[in-house]
């Protein structure tokens, strides 16, 4: 806009710059209500309050960021986030000043508060519309530094300033960072301060009722610190637990992990609450060593965003570190009856030897499970663990079968059940096939006889469910040394069958391949007998060179002399 045009003429063309840029404003504002976003401008003094000033230096003048500006002291509602103008009666004003601006640099400098790294106007909000609407990047600015207990986030919105302004109400009510100045409890989402306050209040009651005498504001808030949150971070850090987690905090971890820990335990009666959170951390955690770790990522998994892995491969692809440097298995959901003899107790043992599994029992009670046959289950339950040293929990659940197992899948890596137990289930009407594609666990259907589990039959199919079942069968036959026979059907892809040789020569396995014309149920069995095979290995969602539906139909109904265990991968 030159300085030499007639006066009425600069008014002109600036009061058509403020009509576009109100256009503008206007469509920017139905695009972030369509998308749900705030483009409003911060108040200073609702920011300066809620974050608890505690005092200012002037810093002079200097060169600025507009980006960084993101409030203003006055005029938070006459301009958005852009700092486009709002409201029509401010255009002979914002015009006036776009006319002085056709020299930029002959402007006065603005005038501004900072707080950490953003910028509020306290005076020239519409230098600063019309030089962000000119392209500029920067102007000067007369900066006055305001001190607070929590600085502003880089990237604000409202969101984050929503989170600074609990966190400093945080720190302001407990004192924490004066008694750990390095502390740093940042969260992903608001409201979970007011939960950290109440875990701080919940201890100081228990702390009083042991000790008999009533704590400090400090000491409590400190011995909560020191005590229970500390060693639940200390052992997500150590177990690099935030690995996966996207914008995810240790604080989040800590609140859900303290959270859902007690639901579990009471509900199932397995100790899955994380002893991390008592003064013994570090002791439980040389102890318990890669279990804890387990059941954190695995509890966690259930409430956090999980790693993106392509979903029919999500179980094996998660599991695939513990495949070399721990154990598939580590963790076992089996059934348990009073003499510790029920087929998928029997048959989980072996695994559990060759893995050092942890087995979490799920009592198969028919009687009162508050009677005496639960007591002489657990009893034989614990005996039978210490006799094969191994590691074990007996869940203290009274309702359906099928309900614990739902529940209780989520810490396990396998489940084993009885065909008798599943022909249970499958008699009230459940889909035995989407009850094991909701626990996303491998499962192992027992007969009465156990197998050594020394040769699986693999059902190659042409999906890529298959993947799972391939992958559990090379790290069988890899670990335990289990011979491996794959067996494909009338209308198997041959890709499918090659891409399982290539996968079990890549890791050094060799397997016989069987080519069947038909697949019905009985000629799967028939190849597991004709072949020496104690293990039939295929996907839930199969449906070459048999469907999985008719594969367990023929389990939990034929005879079981011509049938052998089955396991089905999710």
């Amino acid at each position: 806009m030159s300085g030499f045009e007639p006066a009425g003429k600069r008014l002109a063309v600036a009061l058509g710059e403020f009509r576009a840029a109100r256009r503008q404003a206007a469509l920017k504002a139905a695009l972030a209500r369509l998308q749900g976003d705030s483009l409003a401008l911060l108040s200073f003094y609702e920011v300066a309050k809620q974050l608890k000033v505690t005092g200012q230096v002037d810093r002079g003048v200097r060169e600025i960021p507009l980006d960084r500006i993101v409030g203003s002291v006055g005029r938070y509602d006459d301009f958005d986030r852009s700092f486009l103008p709002l409201k029509d009666h401010d255009a002979k004003r914002w015009a006036s000043v776009r006319i002085a601006a056709a020299d930029p640099a002959a402007l006065p400098p603005i005038e501004v508060y900072q707080i950490g790294t953003a910028y509020f106007v306290v005076d020239g909000n519409h230098r600063v519309s019309i030089a962000l609407r000119l392209g500029l990047d920067y102007l000067d600015a007369h900066v006055v530094e305001i001190r607070s207990r929590v600085p502003l986030p880089d990237d604000l919105d409202y969101e984050a300033f929503i989170l600074a302004a609990e966190y400093a109400a945080f720190l302001e009510h407990t004192g924490l960072d004066h008694l750990y100045p390095e502390v740093t409890l940042a969260v992903s989402m608001p409201g979970q301060y007011d939960k950290l306050e109440n875990h701080i209040e919940v201890n100081r009651y228990f702390i009083e009722e042991a000790d008999g005498r009533t704590l400090s504001d400090e000491e409590a808030v400190g011995r909560w610190y020191a005590n229970v949150y500390l060693p639940v971070v200390e052992s997500i850090r150590e177990h690099g637990l935030l690995r996966g987690f996207d914008g995810r905090t240790e604080t989040d971890l800590y609140l859900w992990i303290a959270e859902n820990q007690a639901a579990l335990r009471n509900a199932l009666g397995w100790n899955v609450s994380t002893e991390a959170a008592t003064p013994d951390a570090a002791r439980y955690a040389a102890v318990q060593g890669n279990r804890l770790a387990r059941l954190y990522r695995r509890a966690l998994s259930a409430a956090l965003p999980a790693p993106k892995y392509p979903p029919e491969l999500a179980w094996s692809y998660s599991k695939t570190m513990d495949r070399y440097s721990d154990r598939l298995f580590a963790d076992i959901l089996v059934g348990v009856d009073a003499t510790s003899g029920s087929a998928s107790w029997v048959q989980a043992l072996p695994i559990a030897e060759r893995e050092q599994s942890h087995l979490l029992g799920v009592p198969l009670l028919t009687e009162n499970p508050e009677g005496a046959g639960s007591e002489q289950l657990r009893s034989n339950f614990y005996a039978r663990l210490q006799e094969l040293g191994l590691s074990g929990e007996l869940s203290r659940v009274s309702g359906p079968l099928l309900e614990t197992i739902r529940f209780g899948a989520r810490l396990a890596d396998l489940l084993v059940l009885a065909r008798k137990d599943l022909r249970e289930i499958h008699a009230g009407g459940e889909n035995i096939r989407q009850l094991i594609v909701d626990c996303n666990r491998p499962l192992l259907i027992a007969l009465e006889e156990p197998s050594r589990l020394t040769h699986a039959l693999l059902l190659c199919g042409s999906e890529e469910a298959s993947q799972e079942a391939l992958f559990v069968t090379a790290y069988m036959a890899e670990r335990w040394g289990c011979s491996v026979t794959l067996l494909s059907g009338p209308d198997s892809a041959s890709a499918s069958l090659e891409r399982a040789r290539r996968y079990l020569e890549l890791h050094e396995i060799e397997a016989a391949t069987i080519s069947r014309t038909s697949s019905h149920p009985d000629i799967i069995f028939k190849v597991a007998h004709e072949h020496d095979c104690d293990l039939v290995v295929g996907g839930a969602q199969q449906r070459e060179p048999l469907h999985a539906e008719a594969l367990l139909r023929q389990l939990l109904d034929g005879p079981e002399a011509r049938l052998k265990p089955l396991l089905l991968c999710p």
